[in-house]
């Protein structure tokens, strides 16, 4: 093993594998704000099949008719709770929470 690693030793390895073990929820707290939190393109339902994801927000929109375009994000926190239109401030409030706080 001498060979392969140089002048690394037993205690340069062994540190490097806790760095990298301390390093890992900090990794995935970040990934999960950013691909936790993408929006998509969404709708008003009843527009039928046929309707495009056009990401508008009509007059009101009730959170049970909202459909998302799940051909390519197939769930986030944002199409969980429907944090489109007048509720966009939730998603901002839940990614600094996320950001400001240990995983």
């Amino acid at each position: 093993m001498s060979e392969s690693t140089g002048e690394v030793g037993l205690w340069q390895l062994s540190r490097c594998v806790l760095v990298l073990a301390l390093a890992v929820p900090g990794i995935g707290h970040i990934m999960l704000v950013v691909f936790g939190m993408t929006k998509g393109s969404f709708r008003c339902g009843g527009g039928g099949a046929n309707a495009a994801f056009d990401g508008v927000c009509g007059d009101s929109c009730p959170l049970e008719q909202l459909e998302f375009d799940r051909s390519f994000w197939s769930d986030s926190v944002v199409m969980q709770y429907g944090l489109v239109c007048e509720r966009t401030y939730l998603a901002s409030k839940i990614n600094t929470h996320l950001n400001n706080t240990c995983p």
